[in-house]
């Protein structure tokens, strides 16, 4: 009982620090792109092509 609750907890730290890593990830992005954030979000079907698009700017 006690490994499954250690294994739970260990899968919830996890993906709590994959979310921030990411949010993080994000906010610069939006800093450094600016203006050009909102559009190419809408432009493109996810995120990872967005980045593409924004890195090179």
């Amino acid at each position: 009982m006690t490994t499954i609750v250690a294994i739970a907890v260990a899968a919830i730290l996890i993906a709590a620090i994959g979310f921030v890593v990411v949010q993080q990830r994000w906010q610069r992005m939006r800093q450094r792109a600016g203006s050009q954030h909102r559009p190419a979000m809408s432009e493109r079907d996810n995120r990872g092509g967005a980045e593409q698009e924004l890195r090179p700017r």
